[in-house]
């Protein structure tokens, strides 16, 4: 299972959360090893989920798109609504040349963007945009600005990770607010950890308690994990730590190579 977030923000900037687990069969073996969301282009992030193959060809795919010549890098920003409409026909393609078995692992792509030229009437705060494009059609689903949420992989199906999502997208919730109050970026933190909560108190087999987490603004961005370490009243203490995940195709090959595991069948779905 996996669960991979975008979330648009009135903050000025998008954030992406995903976590970290691949599987091998329904109800088999998983394990906490891979990178699902990754910087794609000017200002762009995306993450996907099902067949692990297809996933990196779908976001090397998504980068020769919208590679630019280096002189326009410094300036220039993708429109993110222009990308999902104008490069969806590609994705189609390649899952339609995909094999069989790649196929029946399906394929969903998830794209999170800041705009380069519009704002939400404060200067510099840009307007975001999410995309969801699912196979085989991978026709996009897409939201611009407010505080909006989607997701995909198995975890978007849980209900009470569904119901978490909904109070996330509250903006009635001003505890929700308040967190960016002082802190830039601070909205994007407590989604981090009521996502994290959720996850510990709900766990799933396949979906992963260790998340990555990205601020996407225009012109930048960031990506960190959930790293922590939480304290019990009674003394306990669990440490949460992100393990070892691989950031590309080769790099997990050699990783599952390492525990005696296939590419064959491997899903973050």
């Amino acid at each position: 299972m996996t669960w991979v977030i975008g979330g648009s923000t009135i903050f000025g900037y998008g954030v992406m959360i995903s976590d970290v687990c691949v599987s091998w069969g329904k109800g088999g073996y998983a394990q906490d090893c891979l990178q699902k969301v990754y910087p794609l282009g000017n200002y762009i992030f995306g993450g996907f989920a099902g067949s692990v193959k297809l996933g990196f060809i779908m976001l090397q795919d998504l980068r020769n798109f919208l590679k630019l010549p280096e002189e326009e890098t410094k300036d220039t920003g993708w429109h993110p609504d222009w990308v999902a409409e104008n490069w969806y026909p590609r994705a189609r393609e390649i899952f339609a040349k995909a094999s069989k078995e790649e196929q029946a692992l399906h394929s969903s792509v998830i794209l999170v963007g800041a705009s380069p030229n519009e704002d939400i009437g404060i200067p510099g705060f840009a307007r975001i945009y999410v995309a969801t494009l699912d196979d085989p059609a991978f026709e996009p689903q897409v939201i611009k600005g407010g505080n909006n949420i989607l997701s995909i992989g198995s975890g978007a199906g849980v209900e009470k990770y569904k119901e978490e999502i909904r109070k996330l997208s509250d903006t009635s919730d001003i505890s929700l607010m308040q967190g960016e109050v002082g802190m830039p970026g601070g909205y994007g933190t407590m989604l981090l950890h009521c996502i994290s909560g959720v996850i510990r108190k709900n766990p799933e087999k396949g979906i992963s308690k260790h998340l990555h987490i990205a601020l996407i603004r225009r012109g930048q961005f960031s990506l960190s994990n959930n790293d922590t370490t939480i304290y019990y009243p009674k003394g306990e203490k669990i440490e949460i730590k992100m393990p070892p995940v691989a950031k590309s195709y080769s790099e997990f090959e050699e990783l599952i190579r390492r525990i005696k595991q296939s590419t064959k069948g491997a899903i973050a779905k």
